[in-house]
């Protein structure tokens, strides 16, 4: 079932050159036949039955050219009354009282009726106007009622899922598209009931059984028939989130070259150490004891490396959907322990202000979290300001709860190192930009910024040229759950959500 105005078109006509010659006609001719008529009949004086037909030549030459056709009909509609028909012709004064008083009234009406009649013309034009855009526009529009049935369905909804208006219209949503909102639709109703809009990325399938991921934006409208129903516009992002994750990966690459290099960089010393202990074991027979123990220490060193480089890079890579209770402190200090080296090596101070430990120990930042990918994120941004310092800065990171509109977690990374300049800092979290020529990708800070927003947090960013750079990052804070509750979330999250 289509909207009313959607059947305007249909009588409404469009103004092309030829169907205003057409009004223009009509106006002259309606009119024009119904004198002609009257001074065909025997009784011509006899007027007043006649005046509802000039109030109907009117209408229709302002419902098919519009007010100045209307105008031209009202016009002759006068002239035919007043001097040729009524009594005394061809004067401005009408002898009979009644009939005088009659055509003042028709005069009046006459008028008002083409200026209403124009102006619901001109309005039907600009809903077919809007019909037509709505029909042709590139995003899927769907109308359809609280309890799911499709009313009105576009052209754009059917090239993206591939139903015609047809085959859609009655259907349920959910029934139709297997809606999987963020979360199950029955507990986003009540809150889209209150506000009465909403948005959000939602998966859809297509006839062909493809998946899709649309940005969707819902609102609420009560139409004259006092029925609610449910506008909704659809924009297709798939194409966009394959690239967007087709980059992360690249970055993922990026990331665990960098370790890589890290890791070969800091594996060489202790190698070298152990080569010499174990040849001078060789030689120095008397020693080889003392120098053995040298050798497996640092060969401890190397395999205790090793296993830390392999732990943070196979964090990147675990595709792991499913939200878990994540300790933020836990994460930064494993991360840390990656640049330990090479925080000593520099002289970097590392300043730590919040509670260590897991979950467990009701550490600070316990929150439910994609874990890897906290770990990506955590790990962008201690490299970033690592790579800012000086040698002998100083790597500020606290973590701390807020209590404001909601409980939110907050990690605040900050340096003394060597900013960034004004003109990059608008652009720092564009995709491809780096002022790293040698060694950047241009995809950490704009994979973090993807990171961040897909849970819900935000990220800040402050520089002074020389000065320093801080970078704050909030997530909604989730207080630690029972383990019979987190494996409930985990269950309803493994589950395909149905929805409309």
């Amino acid at each position: 079932m289509k909207p009313n105005w959607l059947s305007l078109q249909n009588v409404v006509p469009s103004t092309s050159r030829r169907n205003r010659w057409l009004a223009y006609s009509v106006a002259f001719a309606a009119p024009t036949g119904i004198m002609l008529v009257m001074w065909a009949s025997e009784n011509h004086t006899f007027m007043t039955p006649l005046y509802p037909f000039f109030t109907l030549a009117i209408m229709s030459s302002a419902l098919l050219g519009g007010l100045y056709p209307g105008l031209l009909s009202y016009g002759l509609s006068v002239f035919y009354t007043d001097f040729l028909i009524l009594q005394p012709h061809y004067s401005l004064s009408i002898a009979d009282p009644k009939e005088r008083l009659r055509f003042a009234a028709f005069a009046v009406v006459g008028i008002a009726v083409c200026a209403l009649v124009a102006n619901l013309r001109k309005l039907h034009e600009q809903y077919r106007r809007e019909a037509e855009l709505i029909k042709v526009s590139f995003d899927a529009i769907i109308v359809w009622r609280l309890h799911g049935v499709i009313e009105s369905w576009n052209l754009g909804a059917e090239q993206l899922y591939g139903y015609s208006e047809s085959e859609a219209s009655g259907r349920v949503t959910h029934d139709l598209l297997k809606s999987i909102h963020p979360k199950p639709w029955p507990q986003i109703e009540p809150e889209f009931r209150v506000n009465r809009r909403w948005e959000g990325e939602i998966h859809h399938r297509t006839k062909d059984g493809r998946e899709v991921v649309v940005w969707a934006r819902k609102r609420l409208v009560r139409g004259d028939d006092g029925i609610e129903r449910v506008l909704e516009v659809n924009r297709d992002l798939t194409e966009r989130k394959q690239t967007e994750q087709a980059l992360i990966r690249a970055e993922k690459l990026s990331a665990a070259g960098r370790l890589a290099a890290t890791l070969a960089h800091e594996v060489n010393n202790p190698l070298e150490a152990a080569i010499s202990a174990i040849y001078l074991a060789s030689t120095d027979p008397p020693k080889s004891a003392e120098m053995l123990a040298v050798a497996d220490q640092e060969l401890r060193r190397v395999a205790h490396m090793v296993h830390q480089t392999l732990h943070q890079t196979l964090g990147f890579y675990r595709e792991n959907p499913i939200p878990a209770q994540v300790s933020l402190p836990a994460v930064i200090d494993d991360v840390l322990k990656l640049y330990d080296a090479k925080l000593q090596q520099r002289g970097i101070s590392v300043l730590r202000r919040y509670k260590r430990g897991t979950c467990k120990e009701r550490a600070d930042g316990c929150f439910l979290i994609n874990g890897s990918e906290l770990r990506q994120i955590v790990s962008n941004l201690l490299a970033n300001g690592i790579d800012a310092l000086r040698d002998h800065g100083t790597l500020h990171i606290r973590v701390s709860r807020i209590n404001g509109h909601g409980p939110r977690i907050s990690l605040t990374i900050a340096d003394n190192g060597c900013g960034i300049r004004t003109e990059n800092l608008k652009r720092i979290f564009e995709p491809f930009f780096t002022t790293k020529q040698a060694v950047g990708t241009g995809l950490g800070l704009w994979v973090t910024q993807e990171l961040v927003r897909k849970h819900n947090g935000t990220i800040k960013v402050r520089s002074r040229k020389d000065k320093g750079t801080v970078f704050r990052i909030t997530f909604p804070a989730t207080a630690p759950a029972a383990e019979g509750k987190l494996e409930s979330i985990r269950s309803s999250n493994n589950k395909s959500v149905v929805g409309y």
